[in-house]
């Protein structure tokens, strides 16, 4: 087929698969809020603008046999095994065996999806030739994929490539776990670490997220109700008691039960958020010498220089404190930092920048 500017596959293709998500409305300097009806995802209930945008966004998951209910393809993923220690202590037959229910109910699932394409319910017809090419896509995918398990059966190099590669990402996400835990002052066994590495995931309320996110988390959802707490001095008026902070507490806790594992997951945020609250209220009341309590230090000339105290800090080399925030969801997940020592040579730099202008002025 041709893709001009008449036909273009990219956006047909995108357009299929979102044919059941409708733009209601959208807003300018103004964020928009719809509720979709139950009965029918092309009819809204409800549009109202909205100061803070929020947005459900559906967990990415990988399907299981215990989701056959949802697709019978799925039942055929009984018996997958993609535990990477596994992977890598297997031969090229238990490889086989491990992986080969994702070939099945992958290409069970294709057959699935091709049947659609006739059925005038899924309003495919608009879309041209787009959902032939998806299909025709996923083939290919399959393909290779069984190509991949030809190789492991004809190749003991590829073999041992393969258990190579999932031993060492084993390896990584153990010894950086690891390498975190020491860091913040732990001593823990690596043995129970290794085996902590097939329950880590990244999600908004993972283990890893929920011991990095929560404090900026908190901070900025209060920060965003109102122009009360919102400038940069206006952190030293809080108090725990504040509607502000509990209506953020109790927002986050409730997402965090729908999201996590239920009341559990909720309950847990409910005490952290409620245990930094009443250190950012106790950091707020320390006055002690004209101190003054700010969400980010403040530099230059002026009154405050050398008084205000800094309630958030950056992540870096040293241990994380109550409100160490994060610069992006990556550093949810621990790792290994490769430092190499300058040997005092910033300071030195530093040094002779410093000097320079006192130098200049001296000769002037």
């Amino acid at each position: 087929m041709t893709v001009g500017s008449n036909y273009d596959l990219e956006e047909h293709l995108m357009a299929m698969l979102y044919r059941h998500h409708a733009e209601f409305a959208v807003g300018h300097g103004i964020s928009v809020h719809t509720e979709v009806s139950e009965e029918s995802s092309d009819r809204a209930v409800l549009i109202q603008t909205k100061l803070i945008p929020t947005s459900e966004v559906p967990r990415t998951a990988p399907p299981t046999a215990e989701d056959a209910e949802e697709n019978s393809a799925f039942a055929k993923l009984d018996g997958l095994v993609l535990d990477m220690k596994e992977l890598a202590n297997a031969n090229a037959t238990k490889m086989k065996k491990m992986l080969g229910p994702l070939v099945t109910a992958y290409g069970e699932w294709i057959d699935g999806e091709e049947a659609k394409l006739g059925d005038p319910k899924e309003g495919l017809s608009q879309f041209g030739d787009a959902p032939r090419v998806a299909i025709a896509n996923c083939c290919t995918t399959l393909e290779r994929i069984e190509a991949g398990f030809q190789i492991l059966d004809q190749d003991s190099q590829a073999v041992e490539a393969f258990q190579f590669m999932n031993q060492a990402m084993w390896h990584q996400r153990t010894h950086s776990i690891y390498a975190e835990d020491v860091r913040r002052g732990a001593q823990p066994d690596f043995v129970n670490v290794g085996e902590e590495v097939r329950r880590v995931a990244v999600t908004p309320f993972s283990p890893g997220a929920l011991q990095r996110g929560l404090a900026g988390l908190l901070v900025s959802l209060v920060r965003l109700r109102g122009t009360e707490f919102n400038p940069n001095d206006t952190a030293s008026r809080i108090t725990t008691g504040d509607p502000y902070v509990q209506e953020s507490i109790e927002t986050i806790a409730k997402r965090a039960e729908l999201i996590g594992d239920g009341p559990k997951t909720g309950d847990y945020c409910r005490a952290e958020f409620l245990s930094k609250a009443d250190i950012w209220q106790a950091e707020a009341q320390n006055t002690a010498g004209g101190r003054t309590l700010t969400y980010k230090q403040v530099f230059g000339e002026g009154a405050k220089k050398g008084t205000t105290v800094s309630l958030l800090s950056s992540p870096g080399l040293e241990r994380w404190e109550e409100f160490t925030c994060l610069n992006s969801l990556r550093e949810v997940e621990p790792s290994v930092k490769f430092i190499i020592s300058d040997g005092g040579l910033d300071g030195a730099v530093g040094d002779d920048d410093d000097e320079a202008p006192k130098q200049e002025e001296e000769q002037a």
